[in-house]
């Protein structure tokens, strides 16, 4: 399989992914009012699986999977409201975190430290409560 093929093949996933990351949200309450979802882990690995070109396009697609109409942003949101809306600056700084993400990372990345580096960035979002009940 050439290449560009199996990068197109992966980025379609991860474009995939991020939209099912959607569908695992909730909100807070008195926390924020901005949903919780699994989106941020489609980022991750848009950046962390693709070259940066790959990795900006595949998020690029999936916002504008978003504005067209089909329901894959936060709480089955779609529509160009979104963007323009509260949320919208999350959803606007997909592509380019994919890509410095994709940038940032060294090139033949394995999955091992792939994994590693979302188990770390995964510890640093968790609460000090949930951090203190671990040694």
């Amino acid at each position: 399989m050439p290449q560009s093929m199996r990068f197109l093949v992966l980025a379609g996933f991860v474009t995939a992914m991020t939209a099912v990351g959607a569908l695992t949200s909730f909100t807070i309450p008195l926390f924020s009012v901005v949903p919780f979802t699994l989106q941020v882990l489609g980022v991750y690995l848009a950046g962390g699986l693709l070259p940066p070109r790959w990795a900006f396009m595949s998020m690029i697609t999936y916002v504008l999977l978003g504005v067209l109409g089909l329901p894959v942003f936060a709480e089955g949101s779609h529509g160009i409201g979104i963007l323009l809306g509260p949320f919208g600056g999350y959803l606007w700084a997909y592509p380019p975190a994919a890509w410095l993400i994709a940038r940032l990372a060294p090139a033949p990345l394995l999955l091992r430290e792939f994994i590693l580096f979302l188990a770390n960035s995964l510890d640093a979002l968790a609460p000090q409560s949930v951090r203190r009940s671990f040694p």
